[in-house]
């Protein structure tokens, strides 16, 4: 009996303390989002990792710590929610896809992410509809990493999603069943999008394009080896698209300005290759692929994985463990020189797998 008390003891203490070392963030709005037609029925946690939200450094020291949001997860966003969105006769369950937050420091800045994922959907007896997946990246510099404020890059990217949202015509949409609440994307890798504009990587892959809008394309900054598109929009702010099709290829928003790439190969790995601009938000791609990618003068081979959404830049470790399930076709890349074409060719077989 005295064995069982002392190992109680031991593990209580042990997670008191591990309690200590996380960073515990609170989130208050100081607005309100007045003309939304719809406010928050219910949170649900959706995540892949549950864990935490993130990693922080604590204490201004370089030990980075979990991060965590005060109290239980969804009642904490619900009580945030309802202080941000006025109650509505329209009422929505906010799904959590993702919540990520980081911080990277640099000798002379530090830098802080933020990425979200809010899928939006209406209740129905006991289905759930789904209006659309939604994301927000923020990213944010500081000389001083006691001047990063988490709660409000948060608080951010949830207007951010809310305001996505509201400019989709939801009100009309019937929606698609959630049959199963874990699976997040189901994306036909036989058949590029239709045509139109998105502003996430989940309208994306449930082919949902915004209606009431157009758009332009043309070509910008174009050599021979790098090829940049400057897309102009009608009736939306460009900052909040994210993808464009015109249903032979796919463009990706490349910066933090209009500007795209164009997609070479559609498939499970839809790629592309292009130099990082030197206008680039550094760390941009972080919140599509949760790594930093730092500007470059090298043309990349960049690949959007249809299964998680992300966007990546592949270099040789991303690619020996996208091969190692077809050793026919990574013993061949092993054999290249690995050049930019080498690797172009590793993504075309490795896509003719599916």
């Amino acid at each position: 009996m005295k064995l069982l008390t002392i190992i109680l003891f031991l593990i209580a203490f042990n997670q008191s303390n591990a309690q200590k070392d996380d960073y515990i963030i609170s989130l208050v709005p100081n607005s309100v989002l007045e003309s939304l037609h719809f406010s928050c029925s219910e949170v649900i946690d959706a995540r892949h990792n549950k864990q935490n939200i993130g990693f922080v450094y604590k204490d201004f020291v370089k030990k980075q710590v979990p991060a965590q949001l005060e109290g239980e997860f969804t009642s904490h966003l619900k009580k945030t929610f309802d202080k941000l969105i006025p109650n509505k006769e329209t009422q929505l369950v906010f799904i959590i896809r993702y919540l990520f937050i980081a911080e990277v420091t640099a000798p002379q800045t530090e830098q802080a992410f933020c990425k979200i994922e809010i899928e939006f959907a209406k209740r129905i007896d006991t289905n759930l509809i789904s209006l659309g997946i939604f994301d927000s990246h923020i990213v944010s510099g500081s000389t001083n990493i006691k001047t990063i404020n988490h709660s409000k890059k948060i608080l951010k990217g949830f207007e951010e999603c809310i305001q996505k949202f509201n400019k989709t015509n939801w009100e009309n949409q019937e929606g698609i069943l959630i049959e199963d609440i874990n699976q997040k994307y189901n994306y036909d890798i036989e058949n590029v999008p239709p045509k139109g504009i998105y502003l996430s990587y989940g309208q994306l892959a449930r082919k949902q394009p915004l209606t009431d809008t157009s758009f332009k394309i043309s070509s910008h900054n174009t050599t021979k080896t790098n090829q940049y598109y400057n897309i102009e929009f009608k009736n939306i702010d460009s900052k909040y698209v994210q993808y464009v099709s015109n249903d032979t290829n796919i463009y990706l928003r490349f910066n933090n300005n209009s500007i795209f790439i164009k997609s070479k190969h559609h498939g499970k790995y839809i790629y592309f290759s292009n130099k990082i601009p030197t206008n680039a938000s550094r760390g941009h791609f972080f919140g599509y692929s949760g790594g930093l990618i730092l500007n470059t003068e090298r043309k990349k081979a960049i690949i959007l994985n249809t299964k998680t959404g992300r966007v990546k830049v592949v270099g040789d470790l991303t690619l020996f463990k996208l091969l190692k399930p077809y050793p026919e076709i990574l013993k061949k890349y092993r054999k290249s020189k690995r050049k930019l074409a080498d690797k172009e060719k590793a993504i075309i077989e490795l896509n003719a797998k599916f």
